[in-house]
């Protein structure tokens, strides 16, 4: 083979140096086709060619097969929308074939076996592609909300995320803006700067404590006042609605019920009971008759 292509160039000289890519011409790639490949190769582009004609999908194999797909691609440059690559030839020749032919191969397995073996692996892929395209339910058949497009209204709505997550978890005045549920979803995404913010300010004040020379009662009362004061007690009223549910010594459901219910604030005499309570029950351990826990709350409690 060596041999043949020296004596090609010898014969066409402007070959040698030749870019394929920019200045091939059909009536080329039947020249290499005629003094260089073989009846196999010429049956393959043959393939290639036909199969781009009736609009059906081919599947290179390996070198040899590449090396046909890339002259009937220079005879047709529509035949390249019709190539499927299966794998990477571990030959030399196989890779530099692929990237001429601009297509990347999904399998390198470092295979060379011939007789189809490459294209044939790549068969079930392509079962699996189709059977998710035809079968994979729509983001409405599963409640799945669809992609949108903002375009240019990405950067107010971004703004307005980020005022809502500073609204919710601090007390730091933000413009008047109508709250929309699709908006508290993306205010999530800034939780952690209001968080990150909070700490921030926390600890600047602790850093002013400690060189002030502050006593350790006016510390101590500053420092836990700061992060009531930053964020308007929200981790507090969270607390207090773990110590409610906690101490109603219900089950689960009736657990989940007192976190949800939104008509006891945290900071009404039912919610502060419920602190001592837990407490106390940690403390003592105490049972009452029958071995059932105490509930130090109200008469809205099981057992009472």
């Amino acid at each position: 083979m060596e041999a043949a292509c020296e004596r090609f160039f010898r014969q066409y000289p402007r070959y040698k140096d030749f870019s394929w890519e920019a200045s091939a011409e059909p009536r080329d790639a039947f020249l290499l086709l005629a003094e260089l490949g073989g009846f196999d190769i010429a049956a393959m582009t043959g393939l290639f060619l036909g199969a781009a004609a009736y609009r059906l999908p081919a599947v290179i194999d390996g070198f040899i097969s590449s090396a046909a797909a890339l002259l009937a691609v220079l005879m047709c440059r529509d035949v390249k929308d019709f190539l499927l690559a299966s794998h990477v030839s571990s030959e030399p020749g196989g890779r530099l074939v692929m990237d001429q032919l601009g297509l990347k191969a999904p399998l390198d397995c470092g295979m060379h076996l011939g007789e189809g073996s490459g294209a044939v692996a790549l068969l079930p892929l392509l079962k699996m592609g189709a059977m998710v395209y035809e079968n994979m339910s729509t983001f409405s058949e599963i409640h799945v909300e669809s992609y949108v497009d903002y375009g240019a209204k990405k950067g107010r709505l971004v703004m307005k995320a980020l005022l809502m997550a500073f609204s919710m978890y601090s007390r730091l005045p933000v413009p008047d803006f109508v709250w929309e549920e699709e908006d508290r979803k993306k205010a999530m995404c800034f939780f952690p700067l209001v968080g990150v913010l909070a700490g921030a300010v926390f600890f600047l004040v602790y850093l002013f404590m400690e060189r002030s020379g502050a006593g350790p009662v006016f510390k101590g009362a500053l420092l836990t006042a700061v992060p009531l004061l930053a964020t308007g007690g929200i981790h507090m009223d969270g607390f207090l609605d773990t110590c409610d549910a906690r101490a109603s010594w219900g089950d689960r459901e009736k657990k989940l019920q007192i976190l949800k219910d939104t008509h006891a604030g945290a900071f009404c005499s039912h919610r502060r009971r419920a602190v001592p309570a837990f407490i106390l029950r940690r403390l003592f351990g105490a049972s009452g008759a029958g071995g059932r826990q105490p509930c130090l709350l109200d008469s809205s409690c099981p057992g009472l």
